[in-house]
């Protein structure tokens, strides 16, 4: 596996291998996404994208901003680290992790990743993890299943104040 760190919005052919990778993702987001680089909040701040490549396919990535010695991708309400479903992420995160120390020219002396879920081969590289608790915590829903499915468990109150 190799990756590719970019700082803008992608080539057609990057792009489209991107979007082919959103819908394959755990948990994939704007934020994982080609459209992080459209946000006028982020001109500014250092954006940048890791992306893990097998060939041509798109197999992780993680999208973020470079503050000076610091690499921050995401926020813990908001991660922007993704990989494939299901699959076995140690090659993948071994070569994001090699993207991610070029982020600042190889002088960063703190890398922030947030996931919506933890991944052991970060940990494996030496990565500290820390589950969100409290407000910070993420609640997710499956709206596949439609609002009146999802609905039906909830109190006549819950239901109520979602409709406001």
């Amino acid at each position: 596996m190799d990756w590719k760190v970019i700082t803008n919005y992608p080539e057609p052919d990057l792009e489209r291998a991107w979007h082919e990778f959103m819908p394959k993702s755990n948990y994939p987001s704007h934020y994982t996404s080609p459209g992080f680089f459209k946000m006028p909040y982020w001109d500014d701040q250092g954006p940048y994208a890791v992306l893990v490549m097998d060939g041509n396919k798109v197999v992780g990535v993680s999208c973020g901003i470079s503050k000076g010695n610091e690499i921050v991708s995401g926020i813990e309400v908001r991660p922007q680290v993704a990989f494939l479903k299901g699959g076995e992420n140690t090659e993948a995160a071994k070569a994001m992790m090699d993207g991610l120390l070029t982020v600042n020219d190889a002088s960063s002396e703190l890398i922030t990743l947030h996931s919506s879920e933890r991944i052991e081969a970060f940990e494996k590289l030496g990565f500290k993890s820390k589950k969100a608790t409290g407000s910070f915590e993420v609640i997710m829903l499956d709206l596949s299943e439609g609002s009146e499915e999802i609905f039906k468990d909830f109190s006549q109150s819950r239901r109520s104040d979602i409709r406001k």
